[in-house]
């Protein structure tokens, strides 16, 4: 009987002594450092693979990184009656004493269910 082969084999790397290394640059750069300066930095080390085996590293330890400092977004959940937004504008010219001049509007916009009252 052989190996199951659902589950791919995990083989040692060149790089693997270096990934603390890499995952405390990146963290200390917050997750802008460059591979290549990485490269340079980690053949300083001792490290002998190539440029390719550390952009791949460092795109792992990025990925990991933007992981756990992702954006938040917080949905703006308003209440009835507490918030009202209002505007002055002017409108369309109207017959006057004084011949025609133009009326001044006010729009106002009640923050449930978002709909808008103009006069």
């Amino acid at each position: 009987m052989g190996l199951a082969v659902d589950a791919p084999i995990v083989r040692p790397k060149m790089i693997d002594p270096f990934m603390p290394k890499i995952e405390e640059w990146v963290e200390r750069s917050q997750g802008k450092v460059r591979a290549d300066k990485l490269h340079e930095r980690l053949q300083l080390l001792g490290f002998t693979g190539g440029e390719r085996s550390t952009r791949r590293a460092v795109a792992k330890a990025k990925e990991r990184w933007n992981a756990g400092h992702r954006r938040t977004y917080r949905p703006w959940i308003t209440e009835p009656g507490l918030w009202c937004q209002f505007d002055w504008g002017w409108g369309p010219k109207v017959p006057g004493p004084g011949g025609e001049s133009p009326a001044r509007r006010c729009c106002s916009a009640r923050g449930w269910r978002g709909r808008a009252i103009g006069w």
